[in-house]
């Protein structure tokens, strides 16, 4: 980060904590805790962020699905190719981009 956007930066700033339960037949019920900027309530409701949330982690999960390396997306590398030919083109093993 370069100097002027780290000066940019607020030394405060105001968030909301959105707390809702996910209950899905068969399972345990989770409940989660969300902190946002979305501060009006009336703008963004929590059914409204919690349903965001939920889109959002599903495509984290489908992601992680395509991934032909396993956890590629956890360990923030990019790969489209298979793991053994990765470190062959551009050495997805040390965490960067292989493109076969």
């Amino acid at each position: 980060m370069d100097l002027e956007t780290y000066q940019s930066i607020p030394e405060q700033i105001t968030l909301r904590e959105i707390k809702f339960s996910i209950t899905e037949p068969g399972f345990r019920t989770k409940s989660l805790i969300i902190m946002t900027t979305l501060t009006d309530p009336t703008e963004f409701s929590t059914e409204a962020i919690a349903q965001i949330y939920g889109y959002r982690w599903n495509a984290e999960l489908d992601i992680r699905r395509m991934s032909p390396i396993g956890d590629v997306a956890d360990r923030g590398q990019a790969a489209v190719c298979g793991a053994d030919r990765g470190a062959d083109r551009g050495g997805a093993d040390r965490g960067q981009a292989a493109v076969c």
